[in-house]
């Protein structure tokens, strides 16, 4: 996997497990005007972030980091997370799709629907961002 069109990334090489850290569930935000709290709420899929900004700030490897890793060139220009917070982080594509499989359940099936839930999370989130620049 290479970097898309959509920003995402995948790692250099996976070295053994890493464990995210760092995200930045803070007050404000860099590129917008609009606390974390506020360009968050009522998105699809806002459970599921928050969850994976709590569990990347105390450095768990979950499903929900995962995403969080996934998502991070997105996150990152919006406020919610520091660079330093998705480095750690190595190959979340191939850890998400890892843990799913630990689970038992069609790894497949549901790697596709998070990825789905969090495309429809980044087109609102990127809206929501416009939408608070256009109003300063």
């Amino acid at each position: 996997m290479g970097m898309g069109e959509d920003g995402r990334r995948s790692g250099e090489g996976r070295q053994g497990e890493t464990k995210p850290n760092g995200a930045d569930t803070g007050e404000g935000s860099q590129s917008n005007s609009m606390p974390a709290a506020a360009l968050l709420a009522g998105l699809p899929g806002e459970a599921l972030v928050r969850e994976g900004l709590a569990d990347c700030q105390a450095g768990r490897c979950t499903i929900a980091a995962c995403l969080i890793g996934i998502a991070g060139p997105r996150l990152t220009r919006a406020g919610l997370i520091s660079a330093a917070g998705i480095s750690a982080l190595r190959e979340p594509e191939f850890q998400l799709y890892r843990l799913l499989r630990q689970q038992g359940s069609d790894a497949y099936s549901r790697y596709n629907a998070l990825l789905r839930e969090l495309v429809s999370f980044e087109s609102a989130l990127d809206l929501r961002c416009r939408h608070s620049l256009a109003d300063l």
